[in-house]
């Protein structure tokens, strides 16, 4: 007894494993899913962070830099050659050790595109041998000024162009969540029409074998011919090779929906046909106005621009003279001791001014930045011709819309009434009221207005979703996607 109550409670459990790998999903199960963990998902999260690090890294870079540089210890023992007072060389002996410590503090002037640094420095030097001796070198303060003039200035490009690059990159995210949602509902109606066609195709198999049963008993008492139960018998065969293609179509599909929820391989999907489906109040000139707002095209578009201005500026710096000036002031002082080189220090005062000026190229600069130039308009044309083309898609996909929403109406009219019309026809094929053929004829009938049912909401929703990620509005809920 013992025994069998075992064997049947470890039978239940395999039971109820099975049953729990088993998953019922509607449309909005599969497109949340797909949102929290589908791999697309996770790639898209890391592109939001990517682009958030990147935007605090370029904020980071226009703040104050803090760094410590050293050396300890630069050993050199080692024979080098010098010059004596009376011009000659000789080779003596070197054996002496060095360290070093700078600390720096550097920003960055984004409008003027120079550096201000603010140092502190002390250096030892150790001689070794007879003659052995440590000294000191400090420099407390030290407050220098690295400025170009005339020159291109990428750190002033930089500020114009980072924030908008930030934003482009945050509409595009939005965009490639939509696009989420959009091949989550694709994949759930492949399923969802495979999974239907495989039930039409099971139950149109068991009543061919039905009609043939009857048929049979037909023909033997005389009521058909032979040949129409031939063609009945390559009927039932049809419907198994449909049987068969329908499964191997539905298990294609699944699979592809299970690795794109990363649901495990174990798991049976069953999805739910929902006839019901919201009227969406869709206006041409609404989606155009979101669109032009936040599509991300057209921080696309102001990107590239700023771009194209950039690379002319660049390209016109290239011709003109550049003068560099370099400005240093601070203290100094040496000594045996540490103590010494921090007692009355000295002043210490650089200042450099380096020109660079173009005289003769044969034209490179020039054709450079006429280059450029024309670069940048080809840009701006092509940009103006990629709006107008985008406008005319969005028209094209709102008017579409519109269509597919009448088109999904009528058909579900159309398979409520194939439905109603096959039932009827079913009931007088099976009291021998009409033939075979009208039967057949009322089943295609039913069989396609069901299909064409389910392509309709198909496109309904996948043309949903794309002008959701056009327009990064939700039209349902009538409220913006952020």
């Amino acid at each position: 007894m013992t025994k069998h109550l075992l064997i049947l409670s470890v039978f239940l459990g395999i039971i109820a494993q099975m049953r729990s790998q088993e998953v019922v999903m509607s449309l909005q199960n599969v497109v949340d899913r797909a949102m929290l963990q589908s791999i697309r998902s996770e790639q898209v999260k890391n592109d939001i962070l990517i682009a958030q690090w990147t935007y605090k890294a370029y904020k980071a870079g226009m703040l104050p830099q803090l760094s410590l540089a050293a050396s300890a210890p630069n050993l050199n023992r080692s024979l080098e050659k010098i010059t004596l007072p009376d011009g000659t060389d000789a080779f003596v002996n070197r054996s002496q050790a060095s360290y070093t410590a700078d600390l720096e503090i550097r920003q960055n002037i984004g409008l003027t595109g120079g550096s201000l640094f603010v140092r502190s420095n002390l250096q030892r030097i150790d001689l070794f041998g007879t003659n052995a001796s440590t000294s000191y070198l400090s420099s407390p303060l030290n407050i220098s000024i690295s400025q170009p003039i005339l020159g291109f200035n990428a750190m002033r490009w930089q500020r114009k162009i980072e924030p908008v690059r930030y934003d482009y990159n945050q509409l595009l995210a939005v965009e490639a969540r939509e696009n989420i949602r959009l091949e989550a509902s694709r994949l759930f109606y492949e399923v969802l029409i495979n999974q239907i066609n495989a039930e039409i195709a099971e139950k149109n198999k068991a009543v061919q074998d039905t009609i043939y049963r009857i048929s049979q008993g037909r023909f033997e008492m005389g009521k058909i011919a032979e040949n129409e139960l031939l063609k009945l018998e390559l009927i039932v065969l049809n419907a198994e090779i449909d049987l068969e293609r329908a499964r191997l179509d539905l298990e294609i599909t699944t699979r592809e929906l299970r690795d794109y929820l990363r649901l495990g391989s174990g798991s049976e999907i069953t999805l739910l046909f929902e006839e019901e489906f919201p009227l969406v109040d869709m206006d041409q000139q609404k989606a155009i106005d979101l669109a032009r707002k936040k599509q991300s095209s057209v921080v696309q578009r102001e990107l590239r621009l700023l771009e194209s201005e950039r690379a002319i500026a660049q390209a016109k710096a290239g011709r003109r003279p550049t003068i560099d000036v370099f400005a240093s002031y601070g203290l100094t002082q040496s000594g045996a001791d540490v103590p010494q080189v921090y007692t009355n220090p000295r002043d210490r005062q650089l200042f450099t001014v380096q020109f660079n000026i173009p005289i003769f190229d044969f034209g490179q600069a020039k054709s450079q930045a006429q280059a450029a130039i024309l670069t940048a308009r080809n840009t701006q044309l092509q940009l103006e011709l990629d709006q107008m083309e985008f406008e005319r898609d969005l028209i094209s996909r709102v008017r579409m819309f519109k269509f597919l929403q009448d088109q999904l109406l009528l058909a579900k009219q159309r398979d409520n009434v194939a439905a109603k019309g096959f039932e009827i026809t079913r009931q007088r094929f099976l009291i021998g009221k009409i033939t075979i053929t009208d039967y057949q004829l009322a089943l295609q009938e039913k069989t396609t207005a069901k299909q064409q049912y389910l392509n309709a909401l198909r496109n309904f929703w996948t043309g949903y979703y794309e002008i959701r990620s056009l327009t990064h509005y939700d039209w349902i809920n009538q409220e913006s996607i952020e």
